[in-house]
């Protein structure tokens, strides 16, 4: 994707997050934070040229990409170098910068509790919503450090 969409998708996202409440509605709000947040790390690693903005979009495949024709149309393509799925997908060669690095560690911290808070049974606990906004939080610094977004208020 390019650097304003996926600013204008975490935007969204976190607009969207902000109307959710953790305790209550858990899986709503953590899967916007994992987004947006991801969506944030994606324009980042663009503006801070480590990946290539590309006509494509992601996969849950590594390495495949829906590649949007001008025509309309899409194909599905290997490539390289362009937006990543979560963090460490696809995995990088070698150092990030300590700011990519920040805005990975803390969205490392929120993805450790998809598996077992959304696909499994483990109990929405105020530590858990607490570790996870904090998280999201030092995500969103870091990462907006790299590719600003003027006005942009993350609770």
């Amino acid at each position: 994707m390019k650097i304003v969409a996926h600013l204008e998708k975490f935007r969204r996202f976190n607009a969207l997050r902000a109307h959710f409440d953790p305790t209550s509605e858990f899986e709503l709000w953590y899967w916007l934070s994992l987004s947006a947040g991801t969506a944030l790390i994606n324009a980042a690693l663009h503006s801070a040229q480590i990946t290539r903005e590309h006509r494509s979009f992601a996969t849950q495949v590594v390495h495949v990409y829906l590649v949007m024709e001008p025509d309309g149309s899409s194909r599905h393509a290997i490539l390289r170098d362009v937006d990543v799925i979560h963090v460490g997908m696809p995995a990088f060669n070698g150092p990030l910068p300590s700011t990519i690095a920040e805005a990975f560690a803390a969205m490392e911290i929120i993805e450790k509790f998809r598996d077992p808070c959304v696909r499994a049974d483990h109990p929405i606990n105020q530590e858990v919503i607490e570790t996870c906004s904090t998280a999201y939080a030092k995500c969103v610094a870091a990462a907006l450090r790299i590719v600003p977004l003027p006005h942009t208020v993350v609770s």
